[in-house]
């Protein structure tokens, strides 16, 4: 799940590389964090983010995991890139309450 601050590109260039990708925006625009947080969570989805808010979210409530990034000007392809790597790393374990930073995964 993305939310409503992730950049439309990136949406796009997950779509086209096979993920399933929806946006809050789809949800309508300003919905809580706690709500997003909870609805990725029931929906077993994890959280495409760049909004440091859900850094603090994400130690206080049970989700599904959440990525998080800052760099709001990676190129689609490298934020597939990162995407694919955390996927990987994580594929028997899942992201289950945790958090992982993008801009780390990405070479």
């Amino acid at each position: 799940m993305a939310d409503e601050n992730v950049n439309f590109e990136y949406v796009n260039a997950l779509r086209m590389n096979g993920y399933e990708v929806v946006s809050t925006e789809e949800y309508g625009k300003g919905e809580k964090d706690e709500n997003v947080l909870e609805r990725a969570a029931d929906e077993e989805l994890v959280l495409i983010t760049n909004d440091l808010d859900f850094r603090s979210k994400a130690e206080e409530m049970e989700h599904s995991g959440v990525v998080l990034y800052r760099d709001q000007r990676i190129d689609p392809g490298r934020f597939v890139t990162g995407v694919k790597a955390i996927e990987r790393a994580y594929t028997e374990s899942g992201l289950h309450n945790r958090l992982e930073w993008l801009e780390q995964w990405i070479r």
